[in-house]
């Protein structure tokens, strides 16, 4: 049963953390004020506002997160465990680190008609099968990215550009693989700060144009060309 907000104002946890078993609907502008543990889905509507308000004010969301709203993370940890879709007319902001789980097709969806999407902390794809990322739009920045499952990045990452390039402003720290090519798809990667193969882990550009600001493999990694 879905619960759904009934006016704006602060969600309180007055015993250090809250934990709801339903399907969340913010239908109003919610402040956290507190750690928040969602064991269904989390639904932002349009022209709404889901705040953490701080630095401490960790959210978890075991099932889908549809944002059609404005979700402010601030510095707080966000966990989504399944499919993160950006939708048109959204806005999605954090300095903190973001942990994708991605239960479904892909750990995260953002749409061409998002109004912004500023991550300037750490965006960690934590699946240990396959976290693929659908960017189909320009409005999207990102910055530190952390890959620990086999991984496909999509589409354009990039103020301004023409939709056939990866574009991370920070570090790619790889535990697991990415690949630069989809189906018979390649995107070019472009990665201002410093690239890390960790022990097991891959980097395939394929065909691709990469440019990464350094590149170090690690004993057991692997970087192909």
């Amino acid at each position: 049963m879905p619960t759904t907000s009934s006016g704006a104002g602060d969600w309180t946890s007055v015993v250090g953390s809250l934990t709801i078993s339903d399907d969340v609907i913010i239908n109003h502008d919610v402040d956290l004020d507190g750690i928040v543990n969602m064991t269904g889905s989390l639904t932002i509507n349009a022209t709404k506002t889901l705040d953490t308000t701080g630095s401490n004010h960790n959210l978890t969301v075991s099932g889908v997160t549809n944002l059609n709203g404005t979700l402010t993370g601030n510095a707080s940890a966000i966990t989504l465990n399944d499919d993160f879709n950006v939708n048109t007319g959204s806005t999605f902001t954090t300095s903190g680190i973001t942990t994708l789980g991605g239960g479904g097709t892909y750990a995260m969806v953002v749409s061409n008609g998002i109004t912004s999407l500023q991550q300037t902390g750490t965006l960690v794809f934590n699946n240990t099968s396959r976290s693929d990322m659908f960017a189909d739009g320009t409005k999207a920045q990102y910055n530190n990215v952390t890959v620990n499952a086999s991984f496909t990045h999509t589409q354009e990452t990039h103020l301004g550009g023409d939709g056939t390039q990866s574009h991370i402003g920070g570090d790619l720290l790889l535990n697991g693989s990415w690949n630069t090519k989809v189906g018979s798809d390649s995107f070019n990667l472009r990665v201002d700060g410093d690239v890390t193969v960790n022990n097991g882990a891959t980097l395939t550009a394929n065909a691709s144009t990469v440019w990464f600001g350094s590149l170090t493999i690690a004993s057991g990694g692997t970087y192909s060309a």
